[in-house]
């Protein structure tokens, strides 16, 4: 079923995200499918959902699965996004991805200020 679930993750799928959601949300005690329907959720998700993903990152019932969350609110939220990952840079489950994410952003931002800096001389 989990990977059942993995097929709908795909731009098509938005229009079925809150079935998707309520799916996520009843299937606690499966956590192949609970992965599957995490990543669907994710990767079908737009600007409409932005919100709804915030809620599941942050919802700690779900543990470790909730980290897949993370690249999709970067992805659709942009800077209000990587806002939301840095309130989370210290929860015990989802630290460890946040931070990395971060701080390869730090890097990106550091080599385009090196780039940056060479072509104005």
């Amino acid at each position: 079923m989990g990977k059942l679930a993995r097929l709908m993750a795909v731009k098509d799928a938005r229009p079925y995200w809150d079935r998707l959601r309520a799916l996520y949300e009843t299937h606690i005690d499966e956590p192949q499918l609970a992965e599957g329907l995490a990543d669907a959720l994710g990767r079908s998700a737009g600007k409409e959902q932005f919100d709804g993903l915030v809620e599941l990152l942050r919802d700690d019932s779900r543990d470790d699965v909730r980290v897949m969350f993370i690249s999709e609110i970067i992805r659709i939220g942009r800077e209000q996004g990587w806002k939301v990952i840095e309130s989370v840079a210290d929860d015990p489950v989802l630290g460890k991805e946040a931070s990395y994410r971060l701080h390869q952003r730090d890097l990106r931002r550091r080599a385009k200020a090196r780039r940056d800096a060479r072509r104005n001389r």
